[in-house]
Parts: C-alpha cells; structure tokens; sequence
C-alpha cells in the first residue's frame, strides 16, 4: 500500500499578504477530480477524500478506496500550510499505484506565494514535508512461496493462489489430510 501526501503551502503571511484561497483540482489515473475549494485559509481533509473517492479511477463500493488525513505539522520553512496524508485501502489500490497528481490548470490558488504540490515514492525533501516521515512508494506482491511443516516444504504455489489451491499443495504432505485453509485479508 502506497503513502502519498498533498502539501497545500503559503509560504508567508504576514501584514499585507494575501491569505490562502482560491481552488485546486487533482488527477488520479487521468480522471480529474471537481474543484477542491480553500475556505477562509482552511481546506477540509474530507474535501480532499471525497473528491478522490468520486472519481471513477477509484474503484470500490460506494468509492471508499481513499483515505485522507491533514498531518498537523509545525514546520517553520511553511508555517502556513495544509499537510494530506492520503492512503489507498482497497486491493484494487494496493501495491505500486500511480501517482496524484496536481493538474496546472486548474490551479487556482490565490494568496502570497501559494502552492499544491503531491509528495510520492519518497522523492520529496524533508523541507517539503516539514517533519520525518516520507511518502512510500507502494509494494507490488507478486512471485511465489512455500509452506514447510517439518522438515517438508510444498512445490512453489503463485502469490495469488486460491484457497483451493494452497489446499491441495498443503494437503500432498503424507500427514496433512485434514487441513483447512482460510484466506484473511
């Protein structure tokens, strides 16, 4: 599972600058989402996670395959910030997904020195972030694996074998007759 952040960032505000407002639009898999709309300086976590979720790139029932928490930081580089911690948590957006991304023009951000900007797969500065943890890049399952029961270990069996399947190289064990395999999420 991926860890992608969005950093809405207002680099000063000080006496005669102008606050944080204006909208914003992301782009997941080619769909873009509606605005994401700065209200009084403020964007709200759920704005961001709903305007994900409505996107048809996010599979799922009832669009429930993002998550999005605001980190609260305190970073004196950008003390004026808003910090979205966005989690993919459905299989379908498990692994190495493609990343958010910002689409220019439909950055309509106002105020000094305002800015949208997606940290993925690690690659952004702790400057940017503001604290220690990076984003992640996903991991993608894939290969094989084995069971070993005493000393005896089955024939590879595909990462994404069925439950029918790991049953039937489990059970070629000569004491494994009446084994029962469960899949757990």
């Amino acid at each position: 599972m991926g860890l992608r952040y969005i950093s809405v960032t207002q680099t000063q505000a000080q006496r005669g600058s102008a606050a944080l407002g204006g909208t914003f639009r992301l782009s997941f898999r080619g769909a873009i989402t509606n605005d994401i709309a700065v209200t009084n300086g403020v964007i709200a976590a759920t704005d961001v996670q709903n305007a994900l979720n409505a996107l048809p790139t996010v599979p799922g029932p009832s669009n429930v395959g993002v998550t999005v928490a605001e980190d609260f930081t305190i970073n004196s580089a950008v003390p004026y910030g808003h910090l979205f911690r966005i989690t993919f948590t459905i299989p379908e957006l498990q692994g190495n997904v493609q990343a958010i991304e910002v689409v220019p023009s439909y950055n309509l951000l106002t105020g000094s020195d305002a800015a949208v900007t997606v940290m993925t797969d690690g690659l952004e500065t702790p400057q940017q972030r503001g604290f220690g943890l990076p984003s992640v890049r996903g991991n993608e399952v894939s290969g094989q694996f084995a069971v070993t029961y005493r000393g005896w270990t089955t024939a590879p069996i595909d990462f994404d074998a069925s439950t029918t399947q790991v049953h039937t190289h489990t059970c070629a064990h000569p004491s494994l007759h009446h084994l029962r395999v469960v899949n757990v999420p």
